[in-house]
């Protein structure tokens, strides 16, 4: 009988060692990811500073933590709201096939809360006779950016029109953003995401009704692409891509592909591989208007993709500016 409750102690015991080693080794996974989320690189610092130029000081930048409380706020970055968003920071999450489907498909079937926040202009000026209309389909279409969870900021295409806006009013171009949520415009109208051309489309003819000066309406989105084929380097900086996109469906065609050809033509002359060229579509299964049947200055430009810092799309917003000055002004 002591043989027997000696040995079952001995396995009592070694199970208890087992049970510590695995909850070291997973302590010790777990601090070395925290470790990672929380270096934060000089570069990067540099980057929400330097942003829009002159205009660095409307960026918003979190006050510097210390270790505790970055870690802290990782451990606890959970949302009531989506229960499954405590598993994106856990070990055991992988994703999902999901993650793999077409662009085209996953904007069918996604939440409109799926991306990332509706952004508040940055930098609010009140102006009375704007000339350029910037505008976001896709206002929540984010970008990537390295340690971003440092910055008081949002990567999306809605930052991007900011950036382009303020780039524009200090070169004399009267531009303005719109504001108003295309996502709150589908959840309290119960419609889906690729409905999204219908809110913007009331917004156009809103600001069109509102400010009759207005006669350049941009769509700015960004495209899914891989890093390679989004991005390039001009005298060893780096930038994200543009792409013109055309809607054949539409009366106002011939102007809209004209436009977009002019601005396309001068970034070639003076920038041959920031651009991708003028992609027109027509026929079914794609939009082939774009609401740019609402004017005849209605274009819409693809910045980059997925896989850009909003750092390289703000260097493009920086040559793209002063472009379009000389294509309106000429």
């Amino acid at each position: 009988m002591a043989k027997r409750f000696r040995a079952k102690k001995r396995r009592r015991i070694k199970k208890r060692y087992i049970c510590l080693v695995l909850l070291f080794i997973f302590a010790f996974v777990s601090t070395f990811k925290i470790l990672q989320k929380v270096k934060i690189k000089q570069s990067q610092e540099e980057i929400v500073t330097l942003l829009m130029n002159d205009a660095n000081h409307h960026i918003k930048t979190t006050s510097k933590k210390t270790i505790i409380e970055t870690v802290g706020n990782f451990l606890f970055n959970f949302n009531p709201k989506e229960p499954l968003s405590i598993l994106s920071n856990s070990l055991l999450y992988q994703p999902t096939i999901m993650e793999e489907v077409t662009e085209a498909v996953v904007m069918q079937n996604q939440k409109v809360e799926d991306h990332t926040d509706h952004v508040v202009d940055p930098n609010p000026v009140d102006i009375s006779k704007p000339v350029i209309y910037l505008y976001n389909t896709h206002q929540t279409e984010e970008y990537m950016m390295e340690n971003r969870e440092v910055h008081n900021i949002t990567p999306n295409v809605m930052f991007a029109s900011y950036v382009l806006k303020e780039k524009l009013n200090n070169l004399g171009i009267a531009t303005i953003v719109e504001e108003q949520s295309v996502t709150d415009y589908l959840n309290n109208n119960q419609l889906p995401y690729y409905k999204s051309y219908d809110a913007t489309r009331l917004f156009m003819k809103e600001a069109m009704n509102k400010y009759p000066t207005l006669n350049y309406f941009i769509d700015i989105h960004r495209d899914g692409l891989k890093r390679e084929d989004s991005t390039v380097q001009i005298d060893n900086v780096s930038y994200a891509k543009v792409m013109f996109v055309v809607g054949l469906d539409n009366p106002n065609h011939s102007s809209n592909l004209e436009l977009s050809n002019i601005i396309n033509n001068k970034i070639k002359e003076k920038y041959p591989t920031l651009t991708r060229g003028v992609s027109t579509k027509k026929g079914e299964d794609v939009n082939g208007v774009y609401n740019q049947d609402l004017h005849a200055h209605a274009i819409l430009i693809e910045c980059g993709g997925n896989e850009n810092t909003i750092e390289e799309v703000s260097n493009t917003m920086n040559l793209l500016a002063p472009i379009i000055k000389e294509v309106i002004s000429s």
